[in-house]
């Protein structure tokens, strides 16, 4: 990534991307839904495997609905 290459998110966690041109841009747009998407299959596991209380709040108020 380049300086005039910048990825980042607003208060809603939408991304954002700047690049150079098109193919930059389609480069970062992968890379940052690959970790979007990568922290949803880890999360997705941790629930499958009712492991949630590790990384999530243990008080019992998850709503599964929402996820």
């Amino acid at each position: 990534m380049s300086a005039s290459e910048k990825i980042w998110r607003d208060n809603d966690g939408v991304c954002h991307v700047e690049g150079k041109d098109k193919t930059a841009v389609f480069g970062l747009m992968g890379y940052a839904h690959g970790k979007d998407r990568g922290m949803q299959i880890l999360l997705m596991r941790i629930l499958g495997q009712g492991r949630a209380s590790e990384i999530l709040d243990s008080s019992g108020s998850l709503d599964y609905g929402k996820i």
